[in-house]
């Protein structure tokens, strides 16, 4: 947003500049109490679980494909009833 009067902004930054670090101070300060509160080991955990939910999925995929190539078609089923 452009300003009418920069000789104006420049005096509002320089009476307003004090609370303005002292409010960025404090939102530094909640977030590092904020992360410290976070256990860490939480991201590890979810880091591991997502890993063997990929794991699980791989296999299901895996063990349904097999389980597909080594069952016979239903045209084969058919033709072998057939006399």
């Amino acid at each position: 947003m452009p300003y009418k009067d920069d000789q104006h902004k420049r005096e509002w930054e320089r009476l307003h500049r004090p609370r303005r670090l002292a409010r960025r101070r404090e939102l530094r300060r909640i977030e590092a109490v904020r992360k410290a509160a976070e256990p860490a080991t939480a991201r590890v955990e979810l880091g591991e679980s997502g890993l063997l939910w990929f794991l699980l999925i791989a296999s299901g995929i895996l063990a349904f494909v097999i389980l597909n190539l080594r069952r016979p078609k239903r045209a084969d089923i058919g033709s072998r009833l057939a006399f």
